[in-house]
């Protein structure tokens, strides 16, 4: 047995050097909603700190006179014990088709690769997914793909070119549990932390990553101490013209609930690179691994130029209904901001939503809305390899920052079949000339700012875009999220006197375990 476990670390560690692609945990994932649900009036559940460790299943069996029906339907593909050891292996597998209404094309997205899952004696856990994946892109988004060498939220280019590509994914985690309040982490994945559809303090946007995690659940407190290795590729005049992997964040959440009603979560991180102004390597200051110390003030006193962010949130839940909000700054002066100057760097992001399970009484009926605001220049620095981002994606909203947005989900499921909409209204502020910053790149140095004063939300050119997406799709095995699914998507950029409008009929199988959509959510 023992022998069994330490191959399983070594491969492991092994395939954990390869790119990845992480968990689904985005809230509109009917798992990720029965959960909330479940524990919505617990004193030990802490909603906004995702994954969940466990995933619980909701969908009720579906029995037929045939047992490979059965099987195929409500369980495992594999799944055995050998005394405190179980595993489980499944299927990973997306097959999807677009067909693009403007150009009158068809594109697809295949993806085949296993899911691996195992415990000893409730201890030590692995978890691993590894796919291969071939996927076709809009011409326009592919131009942008080819600029910079990676698919938003899949890594790097294993082969392809013009809109058709290529790409290996592995994801992984092993979890060691000393105690049942203490769980030690190591992995490459995302992490998420919030209540809503989007986070401004870190969210699933990005590529996955490499990462240390420790959490600590006392009484009603959850303390989350994460390390997290990020990449980058370098723009206007980095360090180096390859990938940066050197770059990394440093993260502490606390989360209290009061009650059965009530939380307060707060949120700090700073980034820091290992290398000098000379480009010489120097190492990361060790202030920085000590899992309770509050990083922006060792960042003061040390004088350094790393980049730090500090945030908090509230939760009020009432039965099944739950508000929550987040704040996050990145720096500000109350001197500046009484006084209404429009300083620059009163950089921050501000979050207000509600959530309502069981709405108007029907079963499994969900509803959310959200507003998110972020000001200019929020997430950058002027090191762009320091910025609060990860493979040229933001660590937090997708659209980095000078914007706001207003998004809602509305989601009915009645036993297998689950249908949906999501719907996105955005503005947002971008640059009208490549050597100046309005403040909406986060991959810009705000060192090409506009100015020190006067700097006004939405300034620069402003896009106006709205995202809409229907679904209905069947759950064909719970245990790994195998669903057939069929939609439409409605994009729609309207800036100057231009108005792109983009639609598109999809139909296919997913596993779901992940966002494979990339540039179609």
């Amino acid at each position: 047995m023992i022998r069994i476990i330490i191959l399983e670390v070594i491969l492991f560690v092994f395939i954990s050097g390869q790119i990845l692609l992480a968990q689904d945990i985005k809230v509109d994932n009917y798992n990720v909603i029965n959960v909330e649900k479940s524990n919505v009036e617990s004193n030990n559940f802490h909603k906004t700190i995702r994954p969940f460790s466990e995933k619980s299943n909701f969908i009720d069996t579906v029995v037929t006179s045939s047992s490979i029906f059965n099987n195929v339907l409500n369980e495992n593909l594999i799944d055995s014990k050998i005394s405190n050891y179980k595993f489980s292996i499944n299927p990973e597998l997306t097959s999807v088709l677009f067909y693009d209404l403007k150009n009158s094309e068809v594109l697809s997205q295949l993806s085949v690769g296993v899911n691996y899952k195992s415990n000893y004696k409730n201890k030590l856990y692995i978890n691993t997914n590894t796919y291969l994946t071939q996927a076709d892109f809009p011409t326009d988004f592919s131009v942008f793909i080819d600029s910079i060498g990676i698919i938003p939220g899949g890594g790097k280019i294993l082969s392809g070119e013009n809109g058709s590509y290529k790409y290996f994914n592995f994801e992984g985690s092993i979890s060691y549990l000393p105690t049942e309040n203490i769980k030690f982490e190591v992995g490459k994945g995302r992490n998420f932390f919030g209540a809503g559809y989007r986070s401004l303090l870190l969210s699933d946007n990005s590529n996955s990553y490499p990462y240390f995690k420790t959490e600590v659940n006392i009484w009603k407190i959850k303390y989350v101490w994460l390390i997290a290795d990020l990449y980058d590729k370098s723009l206007l005049g980095s360090i180096s013209a390859d990938y940066i992997t050197d770059k990394t964040a440093f993260i502490h959440y606390l989360s209290l609930n009061i009650g059965k009603h009530i939380n307060f979560n707060f949120f700090e991180a700073v980034l820091s690179s290992p290398y000098d102004e000379n480009l010489q390597r120097k190492g990361y200051d060790w202030s920085y691994y000590n899992p309770v110390i509050f990083y922006r003030p060792v960042e003061f006193a040390n004088g350094t130029a790393d980049n730090a962010l500090m945030g908090a949130g509230v939760n009020l839940n009432f039965g099944k209904i739950t508000l929550y909000s987040q704040f996050l700054l990145d720096d500000l002066i109350v001197s500046e901001f009484k006084n209404q100057t429009g300083w620059w760097g009163n950089k921050f992001g501000l979050q207000a939503g509600i959530k309502c399970f069981d709405v108007f009484n029907i079963e499994n009926l969900f509803f959310l809305g959200e507003y998110n605001i972020v000001r200019p220049y929020t997430y950058s620095h002027g090191k762009i390899n320091l910025n609060y981002g990860n493979y040229h994606s933001s660590l937090a909203h997708p659209l980095g920052s000078n914007f706001d947005e207003l998004a809602s989900i509305i989601q009915y499921r009645k036993k297998r079949v689950v249908i949906s909409a999501k719907i996105s209204l955005a503005r947002k502020g971008y640059d009208t000339e490549t050597e100046v910053s309005f403040g909406g790149d986060i991959y810009k140095s705000y060192d090409y700012r506009t100015g020190q004063y006067d700097i006004a939300f939405l300034q620069g050119e402003v896009h106006h875009n709205i995202y809409v997406n229907t679904s209905i799709s069947y759950i064909i095995n719970p245990k790994y999220n195998l669903e057939l699914k069929s939609g439409f998507i409605y994009k729609e950029e309207r800036f100057l006197q231009s108005n792109i409008v983009n639609n598109y009929f999809y139909l296919g199988v997913s596993s779901n375990l992940f966002n494979k959509l990339g540039f179609f959510e």
